[in-house]
Formats: structure tokens, sequence, C-alpha cells
């Protein structure tokens, strides 16, 4: 009995040795940092998805060489034609937005759609995941769609592209592989304050498109998604947009607080600019950090030309390039220091930004007739936030709660309608516009962001809007 409590002793002592030796080692060194890993590769529903989208007349990425392929085919026959038209009528998107994190943006349900189509194997795992989304009798239509467009997709498309593509994707991870990938998400990661859960990878998901055109990403939850031309081999061009699509999902998945704290940042600044300055935010960083550091690392040196295929964009975050630079190579997280450096910049080339097209990038657009706000999309087209809706009291007072460029296009009963907007804007008050005349007009309003008033009485509103002074 003796000897068994001794050596119970000892087991207990030896026990303790061991886990203070153990203790001390954890806090000599100090932990590894977890980093969420990247992957490629390839969805086939997500790509029988966008071919059968692309077919239709709103349609989405590579739209042009799918449907020449599909009219030029042996497919291009009433049934097929009917699937086409059914899923040009099937509603799949319903939007929702997350109001208590300012400058977050909305999501839907056809971006949680998108999301479902990358991670199935197989369309029918789609259905699984997808359940719930949208109503039954919806993703019953469109499974049924897709389902019917599957053997055209894989003949015209995916087969005789198969060889190239797959050797496509072969250089892009090796590529990625020999990027430290790692490093680059968790520089940003730091930079943007962002909440990630390391054990969530991130997925670059890519489909073929014939030919050499240009190409448009876009992102959901955790994957970037991308059409790849099977003429495309500056793969380090195409790897760092998808990391500008990454650096987005960072700037959405920063924290309440981080998300207040940048609009309290830019509303304390004493800039009149400081609103627009905001706008441009979300895209200088991403534009920064992927086609301007991410590239550099890439390609051994930084573009010089442009970055962005916005000039307002691409002027921004060569601007504040430098002070980004230097918030990633010291772990800086942004703050107000940040925010203050970026705003005087913005104000330093306001006659770059304060453009017309530039105050216009976000707009909510009250109109008499529809056919004027398409001759406002076409003359000033790049647009990355804003509703159309039909000039009255309520449509004017709602707009002037939010945060946008207001653009009053008035085409009809000028007299009443000027009237409407003198006694809902109280800087307007003393306003004595003639209303039988042709003008454009802009004032500043409190809240920093314009409010531009379009009286067209004989010339258009798109002529008209090209002559006002900010």
């Amino acid at each position: 009995m003796k000897i068994f409590c001794s050596l119970v002793r000892a087991l207990l002592l030896l026990l303790a040795m061991v886990t203070v030796a153990t203790i001390q080692a954890s806090s000599a060194s100090p932990a590894v940092q977890q980093v969420p890993a990247m992957r490629i590769t390839f969805s086939e529903p997500l790509a029988i998805f966008v071919f059968s989208k692309s077919l239709t007349e709103r349609g989405w990425y590579g739209s042009k060489p799918f449907t020449k392929l599909f009219r030029e085919s042996k497919f291009a026959t009433k049934p097929y034609l009917d699937a086409i038209a059914a899923l040009e009528s099937l509603r799949l998107g319903y939007y929702f937005e997350y109001p208590d994190y300012p400058g977050k943006n909305a999501n839907s349900t056809g971006y949680l759609l998108h999301r479902d189509l990358v991670r199935s194997s197989s369309l029918e795992e789609f259905r699984s995941r997808a359940l719930g989304t949208i109503p039954n009798e919806d993703l019953a239509k469109l499974l049924s769609i897709l389902n019917e467009l599957t053997p055209v997709y894989r003949e015209l498309v995916y087969t005789p592209n198969k060889d190239r593509f797959e050797q496509q994707l072969s250089e892009l991870r090796q590529l990625l592989t020999s990027t430290d990938a790692a490093k680059l998400l968790q520089q940003g990661l730091t930079f943007y304050d962002s909440v990630w859960d390391p054990r969530d990878e991130f997925i670059l998901a890519f489909f073929p498109v014939p030919g050499s055109g240009g190409y448009t990403a876009t992102t959901v939850a955790n994957m970037g998604m991308s059409p790849l031309p099977t003429g495309m081999t500056d793969y380090g061009g195409l790897l760092s947009v998808m990391f500008h699509e990454v650096f987005h999902i960072f700037y959405d998945e920063q924290s309440r607080a981080v998300k207040r704290n940048l609009t309290s940042w830019f509303a304390q600044n004493p800039s009149r600019h400081s609103e627009y300055a905001q706008g441009l935010l979300n895209e200088a960083l991403a534009t920064a950090l992927g086609n301007g550091y991410v590239a550099s690392k890439l390609k051994g040196s930084l573009n010089e030309g442009a970055w962005y295929n916005d000039k307002h964009i691409s002027l921004m975050a060569k601007l504040i390039y430098p002070t980004v630079l230097s918030y990633l190579e010291s772990d800086r997280r942004i703050d107000q220091v940040f925010v203050d450096k970026y705003v005087e910049l913005y104000d330093s080339h306001t006659a770059d930004f304060l453009t017309v097209d530039g105050v216009l990038s976000g707009r909510d657009v009250l109109f008499d007739r529809a056919s004027d706000v398409a001759r406002i999309d076409t003359a000033f087209p790049h647009r990355v936030d804003g509703n159309d809706l039909p000039l009255d009291e309520k449509t004017l007072k709602s707009s002037l709660k939010k945060g946008i460029t207001r653009l009053i296009l008035v085409t009809g009963d000028h007299e009443a309608k000027l009237k409407l907007i003198r006694e809902n804007v109280p800087e307007l008050g003393d306003w004595q516009p003639d209303a039988k005349t042709d003008f454009a007009y802009a004032i500043l309003l409190p809240d920093r962001r314009y409010l531009i008033v379009v009286n067209a009485v004989t010339k258009g509103v798109d002529e008209l809007l090209k002559t006002v002074k900010l």
C-alpha cells in the first residue's frame, strides 16, 4: 500500500512539473495567429446558372459570347427559348438591409443563391442548400430550367474549353501558391479591423468564357466569383482583382463599432465635402489594396496606368495608397487619423472629384417622365447607389432623409413642381426660379449632399445637367 501511494505521489508530481513546463513554454512564445486559407475552384452549378441567366434579356457575366454561341447553335429552338424566357420572368432577388451597420451593403436572396451554387457540387445539392431562400415554387422552376439547360452548357461551353480552362486554373493555383496570400489576407483583415473567423476560407470560383474579352468579378459571403476568358493570360491582374473583391468583403464585415466610428469620423471632419469623400471610400480602399498593393506583390511593381475603370476611384486610390501602404506595413487599423488624411487628399483634388458625374455616382432621381431617367443613365452611366422614383411630396421627403445626391427632373407642371421643391427644402425658402426657363441648379444641403434641380422646358434634361455649376 505504501509503495502504491508513493507511486501515485510521484506521478502527480511529474504531471504537475509537465503542466508548469507547458504553461511556461506557452507564455514564452507567442501564439501563432490563424489566417484563413484561400482556394481556387470551379463550380459547375454556378457556371450553368450564369450561362443560363446570360441568355436572358438582362444578361449577366459574359452575356455576349454565350448569347452568340447559343444563337448559332442547334439548341436555338423553341423549347430552349421558352426555358430562357421562363427564367427571365422568374423573380430571384428579394432585398434586405442591415440598419444597425452603417455603410454595410444590402443583401439579397439572389446573392444567397450564388453562395449556395458555389458551395454545391451538383444541382441537386444546390436545391437542398437553397431551400427556404426563395419560395419553393420558384426554386422548383429554377431547378427545372437549369437541368434543362445543363447539356446545352456542357456541349457549347465547358467541353470545348475544358482543357484550356483546367490549364488556366492550374496556373492560377501555382501563382497563388507562390504568393504569400496568408500575409496579404491578414494585413487586410487588420487594416479593415474586420470580424472574421479564420476557419472560414476564401473561395475564388471561376467559370470559363470563350474569347479574350473583359470580366467582372463579384462577391458574396466568403466567395469571389469571376468569368475566366479562355484568352486570359494576365493571371496576376486577375488575382489582384479577386483580392480587390475580398477586400470589399473585409469592408463589409467590419464590426458595428467600427462602422459607426467611420460614419462619425467623416461627420466630424470639418470639410464640407467629407460625405462625398466617404462615398468613394469602399472602392478606393479595395482598389488601393487590391489593384495597387497586391498587384505590386504579384507583378513586382506598381501599375503606372489606371487602377480602376472609373477615373474618380482610380485617382483616390492612388492618392491614398502611400498612407494605406504605411498602415499595412505597420499593422495599423483604420482610424480617425487615416480618415482625416483621406479627406484632406480628397479636398486637395476637388476639381477632379466634384464634377457632375462624380457627385452623381450615387443618386436618387425623382422624375416626371421615365424616359428622362434613361437619358440621364446614358449620359452618366457610372452609378453605385440610389433609386429612380416618380416626383411627388412623399418621394421627395423620403429622398431628403437619405445621404445621397438628389437629382430632380422637372419636365411638366413646372410652377407646381418647383413650388413643391421649395416648400420642402428650407434652404430654398428664398429661391425664386423662373418656371418658364430652362435651367439646372445645385445647392449643397446641410447633410453635405447636393440637391440638383433640372427644369427642362425646351431642352433635354441630360443637356441641361451637363451645365450645372457645383
